[in-house]
């Protein structure tokens, strides 16, 4: 009997990660493992009593918490081979000024480790003998599994990547702490595209045998309405966290920089998501707008997936555009294409397997705002825009279909869970 224990943040919870629920309900189809355990790391207490879903067991043991337990946690991780290994890396790869701050964070980062090694020896304890764990995200959780794996408490450990757990330079000082001294303890680790698995190799090292290409996927949708293209209007939406990394200024600048050289077209750029930026977006938004008739930014803060899809389904966009610095593969571009939305975004990670000139506007990394502008001019002087929209919405349901490519994943990792070493 096979079974396996799944980390992640929150689903189902609410709280975030509503684009593994498609992963999820094709794990239920899943032959070769009798067992699989969602265990999501945050969770509301009050809702503790959903016990199972889409044929998966789900089980919520929460972190040691108080002062005794974190003073125990740093402890440990100040005494650790971990910690010291990774102050010594500090001193040979990080050629930076601020070794104080990145010892600092190398001991957070220890300290985090030793509490969810914890809590997954606990949650061995309460569900008994478990034989693989895959973790959601490349992050503490994985580190501590592969530790059990390494004490002989685990056999095997699998992990997914996707960008901030990727990508050094989405974090602060552009140090991503111990990603290397666990570079070769995943049995399989996999990424959303082969530009992901070559900066993995490239920059933590690991053996490109045990990695392997993962893409997540949507479900293609029934389109309830079809596209009306409306002569001088350009419909923008954007659809992100409120952070640095997202540049959504560059957005901004380039909708006020396009609306005053066009004062002809309607604007209207529509964002959702919130995130620690968003009150600073809206005063900027208040002051550059202020007098340009002819734009509209409507920021609808945080919406939940139903709303999300909705939005989708039933309003009218040319495209959507992403002007990140750092990205993995994003869903949210995935959906938007999926209802034949056309995808303005940089080349960054791995949006050039998704994004294309035939399907939307791949711009240079640097997402100049003469290259966004250029593409509303594009968008809105196209006399024929359902060819790249179609092309959008076939790209996806060819490359990135969520049945096809999770029943996939699942596969590989089933195999290599039966697989005897």
């Amino acid at each position: 009997m096979k079974r396996l224990l799944i980390s992640n943040f929150f689903y189902p919870f609410p709280g975030g990660e509503q684009f593994l629920k498609a992963e999820v309900e094709s794990w239920e189809k899943c032959s070769g493992i009798d067992e699989v355990i969602l265990a999501p790391e945050i969770f509301d207490s009050n809702e503790s009593e959903i016990d199972s879903i889409k044929g998966l067991k789900v089980q919520c043991v929460p972190f040691a918490s108080g002062p005794l337990a974190k003073l125990s946690n740093l402890v440990g991780a100040l005494f650790s081979i971990l910690f010291w290994k990774e102050v010594l890396n500090i001193f040979r790869y990080e050629l930076k000024t601020k070794k104080l701050a990145l010892l600092k964070e190398a001991l957070l980062s220890c300290s985090n480790v030793i509490k969810h090694k914890k809590r997954l020896e606990a949650l061995i304890t309460k569900t008994g003998e478990i034989d693989g764990i895959y973790c959601y995200w490349s992050e503490f959780a994985f580190y501590a599994a592969s530790l059990l794996k390494r004490e002989g408490k685990v056999k095997k450990v699998f992990v997914r990547a996707h960008g901030y757990d990727l990508y050094k330079e989405r974090r602060p000082y552009n140090y991503m702490p111990l990603k290397r001294q666990f570079s070769e303890d995943a049995d399989i680790a996999f990424f959303l595209s082969s530009k992901a698995q070559q900066y993995y190799l490239l920059n933590y090292g690991g053996d490109k045998a045990t990695t392997d290409i993962a893409r997540l996927g949507v479900n293609t949708p029934h389109l309830e309405q079809e596209f009306i293209n409306i002569e001088n209007t350009l419909q923008l939406l954007s659809l992100s966290y409120c952070v640095p990394v997202k540049r959504l200024d560059k957005i901004l600048s380039a909708v006020i920089l396009y609306a005053k050289c066009s004062p002809e077209v309607k604007v209207i750029w529509k964002h959702i998501g919130s995130g620690d930026g968003f009150l600073n977006l809206q005063n900027k938004v208040q002051d550059k707008t202020l007098g340009i008739s002819n734009l509209t930014v409507e920021l609808k803060g945080a919406l939940d997936n139903t709303e999300v899809h909705n939005t989708l389904k039933l309003e009218q966009f040319d495209a959507i555009v992403n002007a990140s610095e750092s990205e993995g593969v994003p869903v949210s571009l995935m959906e938007a294409m999926s209802y034949g939305i056309p995808a303005i975004a940089p080349n960054v990670g791995g949006i050039s397997e998704l994004v294309n000139q035939s399907n939307g506007f791949l711009l240079s990394e640097y997402c100049l705002e003469e290259e966004l502008v250029n593409a509303f001019i594009a968008l809105n002087s196209d006399k024929n825009p359902s060819k790249r929209r179609l092309a959008a919405r076939n790209w996806v349901k060819t490359n990135f279909d969520a049945k096809t490519n999770h029943i996939e994943f699942i596969s590989k990792l089933s195999r290599s869970l039966n697989e005897q070493k």
